[in-house]
């Protein structure tokens, strides 16, 4: 069984090539195919990529409106059952990450899943863990107002089913995933799996943190009429329940770790 990457990138010659090494290193390189969307870029990522990546990849060089519509044209491309998005400033989280989806994947008949841990690389290079629920509703995905709970890097998604969905609609900007989840949630049953698969790096000038991006979110809720059914209590109520279960959840977690430890 075959798994698609799909990594869009844009001049991202500064920290692509971990991404790449950690690509490299997977334990079964013959499972998975890397599909890198480039939007044309300026500076040396293309050739990076071309010297540096040693696993079976195509790389796509096509002017784009974001990195949502770079994946919406890549997608026309995978080969896999399964597709798997990961950004280029992002990497897996170690060796076995590949094998271990594959495993999960042989022996489930579930169209889409989620990994529910992820492991973040802070701005002064520390690294913590970041732990979701066992399950999660697409009432909860939009009261929250977020994508924290369920972003498309984790997501393992079946060829079939994104193309159901219609892939991003890549007019939303940088909320173009949580509009993306939304309606995975609200159409599908998805699979949690147990697993840390990337390690996210966070970066000042990533979408996540430029000032449209809460903006664009509230956008999608606007443009929807997704609080229509909902009352202003319920609103209130419902992401203040989320947030705050979100939280505890983490303590939680985080306290077994440090018992763990000593």
């Amino acid at each position: 069984m075959l798994i698609s990457i799909l990594m869009p990138t844009f001049n991202s010659e500064s920290y692509i090539s971990k991404a790449i090494h950690y690509l490299n290193i997977q334990s079964n390189t013959k499972d998975f195919e890397v599909i890198f969307a480039d939007g044309m870029s300026t500076d040396r990522t293309a050739e990076i990529i071309r010297s540096e990546c040693r696993v079976n990849y195509q790389l796509i060089e096509k002017q784009d409106l974001n990195m949502y519509d770079a994946i919406n044209k890549a997608i026309d491309q995978a080969k896999g059952k399964y597709l798997i998005f990961l950004n280029s400033d992002d990497r897996l989280y170690d060796n076995s990450v590949i094998e271990n989806i594959s495993t999960i994947l042989k022996d489930s008949d579930a169209g889409i899943c989620y990994c529910s841990d992820i492991c973040k690389l802070g701005f002064d290079g520390s690294t913590s863990k970041t732990y979701r629920y066992t399950n999660f509703s697409y009432e909860e995905l939009l009261l929250s107002r977020h994508s924290t709970f369920l972003p498309h890097p984790g997501l393992i998604i079946s060829k079939e089913d994104y193309d159901t969905l219609g892939g991003f609609d890549v007019t939303l900007g940088p909320a173009s995933d949580y509009d993306f989840c939304l309606r995975v949630l609200k159409q599908f049953k998805v699979l949690r799996i147990p697993l840390i698969t990337h390690e996210f790096v966070r970066r000042k000038d990533s979408l996540s943190h430029i000032a449209s991006f809460q903006d664009s979110h509230n956008g999608i809720l606007k443009l929807h009429r997704l609080y229509d059914d909902y009352s202003m209590l319920q609103r209130v109520f419902g992401f203040y329940r989320v947030w705050f279960r979100y939280k505890l959840f983490n303590l939680i977690h985080l306290l077994k770790d440090r018992i763990l430890r000593l």
